[in-house]
């Protein structure tokens, strides 16, 4: 589990580089990449512990077709309601940000993004892990 830690530590990190410019100071550069990053974690434990194995295991693929967009949606509204409300509190009204339907939709394909990347990315894994285990297991049958 501390590796997953330091994995979403470093994409903080590095989402904080990347979007230094869209922000108006470092603080606020950092609190809103934080609410962008844990809605991302979110999002991907989400998928993984809790939609995968609940509507894999039962073959219900519609359902999971249709509770994954209404779950990443759902957390990219909070994430967009948040990040306004930290840009209040600390900068007063921005006269530059989008509007917040605007937001909402960049959240969503941030979310949409590092879902897919972290499936593709455990899926990869997964088969490769496999595909050891079989080698193993037949060198030492022959053994």
């Amino acid at each position: 589990m501390t590796w997953h830690a330091a994995a979403w530590i470093a994409l903080w990190g590095f989402w904080v580089v990347v979007s230094r410019h869209n922000h108006p100071n470092l603080g606020i550069n950092a609190l809103a990449t934080a609410l962008l990053v844990t809605t991302f974690a979110a999002a991907v434990y989400a998928n993984h512990l809790w939609l995968l194995p609940r509507y894999r295991r039962d073959g219900r693929f519609a359902a999971y077709a249709t509770a994954l967009p209404v779950v990443m949606a759902s957390l990219s509204l909070a994430c967009a309601a948040a990040i306004r409300l930290v840009y209040d509190a600390l900068w007063g009204p921005d006269p530059l940000r989008f509007g917040f339907w605007t937001n909402f939709g960049m959240e969503l394909a941030g979310v949409a993004i590092h879902v897919f990347a972290v499936a593709v990315g455990v899926w990869s894994f997964g088969k490769i892990a496999r595909s050891r285990r079989s080698i193993k297991r037949t060198s030492k049958s022959s053994l």
